[in-house]
């Protein structure tokens, strides 16, 4: 006499859902550690600055360049921030082909992370509608209404 499980496949069934739970499992750990080490390192191009980032833009190194000395603070303000903007987009695309591993490239949780990415700001062609006067008021909150 065999048991109701057996007769109806039940522990087939189950066999096979654990043994894709232990593989999904293994691939989401690779991804993590795959996650963990990217990092991402860039350079401005004009000797100013070379940065590195990892995994949600947490800044690793940040390295000046002799150009420095020549440059402003807000001239070297913008070089770190767009060397900073460049480096996170790109981890970012990085960690989406790695996660797009795990969960497909038509997944709505990588959707959201595409979305997550701002666009880069340096090009002018990426801000397609920019203000170009803004009220300093109304950025702050105050201003009349």
């Amino acid at each position: 006499m065999t048991s109701s499980g057996e007769a109806f496949g039940t522990d087939a069934w189950v066999r096979s859902q654990t043994d894709r739970f232990q593989q999904v499992r293994e691939q989401a750990e690779q991804v993590r550690a795959q996650l963990a080490q990217n990092t991402v390192t860039v350079s401005d191009g004009q000797g100013t600055v070379t940065l590195t980032v990892g995994s949600g833009g947490v800044m690793q190194s940040i390295i000046f360049g002799p150009r420095t000395k020549q440059l402003a603070a807000e001239a070297l303000s913008v070089a770190v921030m767009r060397a900073y903007g460049q480096a996170c987009r790109q981890a970012a695309e990085q960690g989406q082909q790695i996660l797009g591993k795990l969960v497909g490239p038509d997944s709505p949780t990588l959707q959201l992370m595409r979305d997550a990415v701002p666009a880069d700001h340096a090009d002018p062609e990426a801000d397609p509608d920019p203000d170009p006067d803004p009220d300093p008021d109304r950025a702050l909150g105050g201003g009349t209404r």
